[in-house]
């Protein structure tokens, strides 16, 4: 086998192949044609003398003779991009590729003051934005799918693996409908809870497991009548004031309700229950210039909102 044959380019369209589990979905996501990605692969194969994935797999998989060349062939991948982020620095450059992950109560309320900033500091810069759960962004991040992920800490998946930073802390507040009994109340307690129906997120939403985690599973429950779980805090808000009953929503979605609707809230529990923000991404220095250039762009954001 001629070593020096081999590129980056094809070993970036195995691990794609692999990641995505066939050459439709690869070639997508690397924005060229199957069969550009299925010649790739076969010289790739050629020039090793062995095939490397077995392609009657579903989804596809390696052959034993890839798996020991695709462990390999990602060490080479790391190095590429250690190198890429050295030249960077050595450069002063900020250009490339940034792709983010951010959980669906973040994404749309949080993301858009940050972006504006950020790409105008850095123009060069190609901010891709993903809303997804929790779970999918650890596992985006593991696969090498994306770059950083925006979410809320504590969680229920276990992130040591990570490198985490805290960007602030975000009050939780209880929206209901109209309660008399609550609107006396400087707070709603964990006992006060378990008088009404909770409406709550999807499995899979951190903001569940938060508001689990504080309240246990049998405070919030949805004992009798309607019962309905949402990808959606609009949605679930929609309900309470249609219904009745109540939930659980952060501070910057409370931010953009009416002045009827904030009037409606109540602090989560005597000491203000809340999550924290954070970013999170590999431990390792790829596009570490990039993430910090966020981190920071996300840090005078939030002292230009405390300001406010």
């Amino acid at each position: 086998m001629n070593e020096s044959s081999i590129t980056r380019h094809q070993l970036n369209g195995l691990q794609a192949l692999l990641r995505h589990g066939s050459f439709g979905a690869a070639s997508e996501a690397m924005l060229i044609s199957q069969p550009a990605l299925s010649m790739q692969i076969q010289k790739l194969e050629t020039q090793c003398g062995f095939p490397l994935v077995d392609r009657g797999a579903k989804p596809l998989a390696l052959t034993p003779m890839g798996e020991s060349f695709m462990a390999q062939a990602k060490l080479v991948l790391q190095a590429f991009h250690d190198l890429d982020d050295t030249l960077m620095d050595l450069q002063s450059r900020m250009e490339g590729e940034l792709r983010l992950g951010v959980i669906p109560t973040i994404a749309p309320y949080y993301i858009p003051k940050v972006v504006g900033p950020f790409l105008q500091a850095y123009p060069n810069v190609q901010l891709q934005v993903r809303e997804l759960t929790t779970e999918r962004i650890l596992a985006a991040l593991r696969a090498g799918d994306i770059d950083l992920g925006v979410l809320a800490i504590p969680m229920a998946q276990d992130y040591q693996a990570f490198e985490v930073q805290e960007l602030f802390q975000e009050p939780l507040w209880i929206y209901h409908q109209g309660e008399q009994a609550l609107e006396s109340m400087p707070y709603v307690g964990l006992a006060e809870l378990e008088n009404y129906n909770a409406f709550l997120l999807n499995e899979g939403h951190c903001l569940r497991d938060h508001v689990l985690m504080i309240c246990g599973p049998r405070s919030l429950n949805q004992r009798k009548g309607l019962q309905y779980q949402s990808g959606s805090l609009e949605a679930l808000i929609n309900l309470v004031d249609r219904y009745g009953g109540l939930t659980v929503i952060p501070e910057m979605v409370r931010q953009g309700l009416t002045p009827d609707q904030q009037g409606r809230t109540l602090p989560f529990g005597q000491d203000q229950a809340h999550r924290s923000i954070a970013i999170i991404h590999n431990k390792s220095g790829y596009k570490r210039r990039l993430v910090s250039a966020f981190y920071r762009i996300c840090s005078l954001e939030n002292q230009e909102l405390e300001k406010k």
